[in-house]
């Protein structure tokens, strides 16, 4: 691993240690409590990482201590809460006869050593419908408030610390490709009893969307280590459930094979200690970076070399990525103009109609993005 970044080397190690139940390295000196506090809230590994801590011979002390167990117990609260909370809204979707798919961290939370050592923002659930007013007034029975919307999802907030997310996709409007091939989620769902509405995608089926939910944010703002772990341990409980001849078929299709294929490996590597290759270097830096969120430089990094393909320069891709933020496709105006749907030709009247918007609310935005497009760096 790199040498120049230690805390998150080590870091690694404790979150190896607690998956694998082996034995934690005690803390160099050159990381200190704090710097492995901030870097495991970043990457949403703190209740894992505090769990391999209080195995070592020296621990933490006095404020240290208390800052990691007064944010890892907040985080066991909100975990056991979120749990409750989740099925009884699963139970209410069922007595509704509304149909309802979680998605991501509410099955891989199953397969941590401890559920609440896997952080989870929000719960996602794949519905029907997702912001009518049928369903507003449903959440709205189980105590939640429309607290946002998105092209496909809808946020959901009860306090204190539960928020939904439910989608209507499984994959946004910028990733069109992968889009289509979830074109119908539904058909590739089943149910464990003949008359339950709650669905989950089988062992094989399920990979492969974790390695596309994985492709999405690692090539949009990027992602964390975390995401590795999911990976790691889903393949650990399903090995022997998983088809793969119909995986790969899945993604060469979705033409996520190559990139799947450098996960599993930094997978066995980070937790299996196999071996590194270059292509394992470049995840594994990328993730170090990034946080369990991403960090917006990302996604303009990548936008750059997306819209630059094989070039050499930069120069044309962000070129090129200016004129597609000044310029937005009809799927992306859509969202903000929902005419388009009935009368796409009004496109260019929406794209002068945004400019003023933007040029009389917020003028400086314009430069300010223009630059930061002009000062990015490729990704290499």
């Amino acid at each position: 691993m790199d040498a120049k970044i230690p805390v998150n080397e080590y870091l690694l190690s404790l979150l190896r240690a607690c998956l694998t139940g082996t034995p934690a390295p005690e803390k160099p000196e050159s990381v200190t409590w704090n710097m492995l506090f901030a870097a495991a809230k970043r990457q949403s590994v703190a209740v894992a990482a505090f769990s391999a801590i209080q195995t070592l011979q020296v621990r933490p002390e006095g404020e240290d201590l208390e800052r990691w167990d007064v944010w890892c117990s907040k985080l066991t609260a909100k975990a056991v809460n979120q749990t409750v909370e989740s099925q009884n809204l699963l139970t209410a979707f069922q007595n509704a006869g509304m149909r309802a798919m979680p998605l991501k961290g509410h099955y891989i939370r199953q397969l941590y050593p401890q559920p609440e050592m896997r952080e989870m923002t929000d719960l996602d659930i794949l519905v029907d419908d997702d912001r009518s007013q049928k369903m507003q007034d449903f959440m709205a029975a189980q105590g939640y408030k429309l607290d946002g919307l998105n092209q496909c999802h809808a946020e959901y907030k009860k306090p204190p610390y539960m928020m939904v997310e439910l989608h209507n996709s499984l994959v946004s409007e910028r990733f069109s490709g992968l889009r289509a091939y979830y074109s119908d989620p539904w058909k590739r769902a089943v149910t464990e009893a003949k008359d339950s509405l709650i669905y989950q995608m089988n062992p094989s089926d399920t990979f492969v969307y974790l390695i596309v939910h994985f492709y999405k944010h690692y090539f949009y703002c990027g992602c964390g280590i975390r995401m590795l772990a999911d990976l790691w341990l889903f393949l650990r409980h399903n090995a022997s459930l998983l088809d793969g001849a119909y995986i790969e078929k899945c993604l060469k299709r979705q033409k996520t094979d190559t990139f799947a294929r450098t996960a599993v490996a930094l997978c066995r590597t980070w937790f299996e200690d196999g071996s590194y290759d270059d292509a394992q270097r470049a995840m594994e830096e990328k993730l170090f970076r990034s946080g369990t969120y991403g960090r917006k430089e990302f996604y303009d990094e990548n936008q750059i070399e997306r819209y630059n393909g094989r070039r050499k320069s930069s120069r044309v891709g962000k070129i090129r990525y200016f004129l597609k933020l000044v310029f937005p496709p009809l799927s992306e105006m859509e969202g903000m103009y929902p005419i388009l749907k009935k009368v796409a030709i009004l496109l260019p009247v929406s794209w002068v109609l945004r400019g003023f918007r933007v040029l009389f609310h917020s003028p400086k935005r314009i430069g300010e993005r223009y630059h930061k497009v002009i000062s990015a760096k490729r990704d290499q």
